[in-house]
């Protein structure tokens, strides 16, 4: 006769975010555009964590520096953000542009994203930037 006690399962394991933002630095400086998103994205994972903490859910931020070189062979390189491996843009349905933006990327356009017809300068979030 099978048992009437009903089975509990393992704790799943508990998974968390790891983010991770690509952005050209140059002589220790960053682009306007990627120093805004610097601020928004600090902004937006701080939130993250005030809300997934009591969840025992994590948020890592990465960032990771790409060299004059790197930005050369591939301008749209710079100022990406990456969840858990995959592009922003694929989570929010955001198409990926370029535009003029300093002296730290010209002669070069950089990345840009653009989300329901209006361009993220600085790849803004939340309702309230």
């Amino acid at each position: 006769m099978a048992s009437s006690k009903a089975r509990t399962a393992a704790p799943a394991e508990i998974q968390g975010f790891k983010i991770k933002w690509k952005r050209l630095v140059k002589d220790g400086k960053t682009c306007d555009r990627c120093a805004e998103t610097e601020i928004e994205l600090e902004i937006a994972v701080s939130k993250l964590k005030e809300v997934l903490k009591p969840l025992g859910i994590q948020v890592l931020l990465l960032k990771e520096e790409i060299s004059r070189e790197e930005f050369e062979k591939d301008p749209l390189s710079s100022n990406v953000i990456l969840i858990n491996d995959r592009p922003l843009e694929s989570y929010i349905n955001a198409n990926v542009g370029k535009s003029s933006c300093c002296d730290v990327c010209a002669p070069h356009e950089c990345r840009t994203l653009e989300f329901d017809g209006k361009g993220l300068r600085g790849h803004k979030f939340g309702a309230d930037r």
